[in-house]
């Protein structure tokens, strides 16, 4: 039996989805190298960890998780540390579920809280962000608690330990190969 060959639209959309994939590594490399050579400040690290939080904690179905990632975007927070924070604190957010669920539960079933839960499902988008679930409403209200006290201690941690952690990475190989600068060349001068 004769295999077909794929019409030239799927080569094309093969190809792009390929180069889509390498150009967001890319930028994944780029922004891990800029984040590790220390070239941002303290605050825009912290910001980053403060957002990924959030973002981690909230359950991905909820609009709100969507929400703050367009903060995040829109803001000068540091991506790379956001991404990574958001990581870690998906799973921190997995083991909270159960407290959430009683804190959400506790929120959406107070008696002087009720007519107000009422009103506004009634709003566009609001039953997209699920806020009547009770883990969703529980995680989002950890996040925002935790948000300043996460935000003041990573700024802490990265205006006391900053620069002498780059300094520390400097020795490991992986911290060079990362973040050699690429070589640049010289530009041409006119005759």
């Amino acid at each position: 039996m004769r295999r077909r060959a794929p019409d030239p639209e799927t080569q094309r959309n093969f190809k792009l989805r390929e180069a889509e994939l390498i150009t967001d590594t890319i930028k994944f490399w780029s922004l891990t190298r800029r984040t590790l050579l220390g070239e941002d400040s303290a605050r825009r690290l912290a910001l980053g960890v403060t957002f990924g939080m959030i973002i981690g904690l909230i359950p991905k179905d909820s609009l709100f998780a969507y929400v703050v990632f367009v903060l995040l975007m829109v803001s000068t927070a540091n991506l790379w540390c956001a991404l990574v924070s958001g990581f870690v604190f998906s799973w921190v957010g997995f083991l909270l579920d159960p407290f959430s669920h009683k804190l959400g539960g506790l929120m959406l079933t107070a008696d002087r809280l009720e007519p107000a839960w009422s009103t506004i499902y009634e709003w566009p988008l609001m039953p997209w962000t699920r806020f009547n679930n009770t883990v969703v409403m529980g995680s989002l209200i950890v996040g925002l608690i935790l948000a300043y006290p996460v935000y003041r201690l990573s700024f802490q941690f990265f205006k006391t330990f900053g620069h002498a952690l780059h300094l520390k990475l400097q020795s490991n190989w992986i911290y060079r190969w990362l973040v050699v600068p690429t070589p640049q060349t010289p530009a041409k001068e006119g005759p």
